[in-house]
């Protein structure tokens, strides 16, 4: 199953998804690709 929560409030989203169908650097990539900026932020930061 795939998600995305996003809140622009806290400028930050939480996705859930399946690896064998993207990884997290083609999402990065999309993201960064549309204009915005992503990163990653491990859980627990």
């Amino acid at each position: 199953m795939a998600r995305a929560d996003v809140s622009f409030r806290d400028k930050e989203a939480r996705v859930a998804y399946d690896p064998t169908q993207v990884t997290v650097e083609q999402m990065i990539a999309a993201v960064n690709g549309a204009g915005f900026r992503a990163s990653v932020k491990r859980q627990g930061e």
